[in-house]
């Protein structure tokens, strides 16, 4: 009897997506993304084909509440559970505050769940025009390199399909407390200059782009719901391995260019484990670099808020 493979991808499939809580289409991001690589590279600002009067988009992101980052409802100016929990939890700070108790749990909690803003451009990068227009993420430093050489009236619409100016993006090696990254530093060319001379190609960079706010799954209000009250769940600790993994830094997420969606990488957590009349060993872990939130004491306290009606 020949092997019916259709049915043993479909287990593999099931395997495979076995635990994920969001699943995510495959994509090659090297068509969707430009990043700065080291030393010169030349770029330029295409119009948002949806808003061409501003040259930048912010989009917000939930992260640390699952593996996979979430994108917040507010981007579309809808009611977003999360967000309206840190506003809870900061009234409820201002109460304690006013009436002179210790709010500090309170606030710690606002600020790992304030979502983060990342900002996008469309750009094209000169000699590799017939790539098309990718999304260029950046962080506040870069994104305030390039409003003010937006705001300098010499240089115009640096956007502009016909006035606009190039941007030179020089790369260089960074490091922050052991991370290593390319942080970009932005100037623009001296003159302005035509986005191409190829009307066909004009017409496919203008209106071919990828959009910042469809490239992944969409949460409904419910979804992400779940995720934060599982985030909130208390986690019971192991018997005599009631250990705390090390916090590991990383580079500020402002200077690093990274996929907002991208894997989380691993480190290796040595933990002891106990004995009676045995020397004490160790063995290696490998660990996902999630934040865990706040103590378990401190999810109780908050998950129970969560819940009110």
């Amino acid at each position: 009897m020949p092997l019916d493979r259709s049915k043993v991808q479909e287990r593999l499939n099931a395997l495979q997506s076995k635990g994920r809580t969001t699943s995510f289409e495959k994509k090659d991001y090297t068509k969707i993304y430009w990043k700065p690589r080291l030393g010169e590279q030349t770029v330029r600002l295409v119009p948002f084909k949806d808003n061409p009067n501003y040259p930048l988009q912010q989009v917000k992101f939930h992260r640390d509440i699952v593996v996979m980052s979430m994108y917040s409802l507010s981007n579309w100016g809808e009611k977003d559970p999360i967000e309206e929990f840190i506003e809870a939890v900061k009234a409820e700070a201002r109460v304690k505050k006013a009436a002179g108790e210790n709010s500090d749990d309170e606030w710690e909690v606002a600020k790992k769940l304030r979502p983060k803003t990342r900002t996008f451009a469309q750009v094209i990068v000169r000699g590799e025009e017939h790539l098309g227009t990718r999304l260029w993420e950046f962080g506040n430093k870069v994104e305030e390199q390039i409003l003010k050489i937006v705001n300098n009236p010499e240089y115009g619409d640096i956007a502009d399909p016909n006035e606009g100016t190039d941007l030179l993006v020089t790369g260089i090696n960074a490091e922050f407390q052991g991370n290593k990254y390319i942080e970009p530093s932005v100037t623009a060319k001296r003159n302005s200059s035509l986005l191409t001379t190829d009307g066909a190609l004009l017409q496919k960079l203008l209106t071919e782009q990828y959009d910042p706010l469809s490239l992944y799954k969409k949460n409904t209000y419910a979804e992400i719901h779940a995720n934060l009250s599982k985030w909130l769940e208390p986690e019971e600790p192991a018997a005599e391995q009631s250990i705390q993994a090390p916090v590991q830094e990383s580079a500020p997420a402002d200077d690093i260019n990274d996929l907002p969606f991208s894997e989380p990488y691993t480190t290796e957590v040595h933990q002891p484990v106990a004995t009676t009349d045995k020397p004490k060993r160790t063995y290696t872990k490998k660990q996902p670099l999630v934040n865990e939130g706040p103590t378990v004491t401190t999810k109780n306290k908050f998950k129970d808020m969560f819940n009110k009606p």
